[in-house]
């Protein structure tokens, strides 16, 4: 009787398919414009990998956010970190 009292607890907290689904989709459009984007590539799903409770398959029903990670080319390092320089220099002029 717990066992399935508890077997009936744990499915409650399972991701749902539509809500999977929502996600797979939100992901999509992001990976996609991302690729599109940085590594001019259309309709590609690379460079982006699902990580937090998502990534782990750790998720609960009524999750609300979606954690990704998306690999920029080195390119992009370069004006960032330029950016971080100059922003440095303009809080050390104040």
């Amino acid at each position: 009787m717990l066992s399935n009292s508890f077997e009936t607890f744990v499915n409650s907290l399972q991701v749902t398919d539509d809500d999977q689904s929502k996600f797979d989709a939100h992901y999509d459009e992001i990976a996609k414009k991302l690729n599109e984007t940085y590594w001019e590539l259309e309709d590609s799903l690379d460079h982006a990998k699902y990580v937090g409770s998502i990534g782990r398959k750790t998720a609960i029903s009524g999750v609300s956010d979606l954690d990704m990670l998306f690999i920029l080319p080195k390119a992009e390092k370069n004006v960032l970190t330029i950016i971080k320089v100059m922003d440095s220099l303009h809080y050390c002029k104040k």
